[in-house]
């Protein structure tokens, strides 16, 4: 079910991801070891590497919610992906963002 809030957020914490059905929540910056791209079936995905990948999944209420988390994390080293697909932006233009954000963080 669509809802009103944006899809994601960024802020001094981190980001907040709201961008689909299996969305993260709150990923805080502090966790963020790396945010790389991936491709699946011509849909480009950004990927956020974390330090405590187990923690983002565990945090999940839903099971089909956390098995999604699971599979994306043993298959592309990540539970956590945004799709540009579901935001009202560019995704060359957000992964730039992100990744001044991340260096700035750093």
């Amino acid at each position: 079910m669509p809802d009103n809030k944006p899809g994601l957020i960024i802020n001094s914490e981190g980001i907040i991801d709201n961008s689909s059905g299996v969305s993260a929540g709150i990923v805080l910056w502090k966790d963020i070891i790396e945010i790389s791209t991936a491709n699946v079936m011509n849909q480009k995905f950004l990927m956020f590497i974390v330090k405590n990948p187990e923690e983002y999944i565990n945090r999940q209420n839903g099971i089909v919610k956390r098995k999604a988390m699971e599979i994306n994390y043993k298959t592309y080293g990540s539970p956590i992906s945004i799709s540009a697909n579901t935001l009202d932006t560019n995704f060359e233009e957000l992964y730039k963002l992100l990744q001044r954000k991340f260096k700035e963080r750093a």
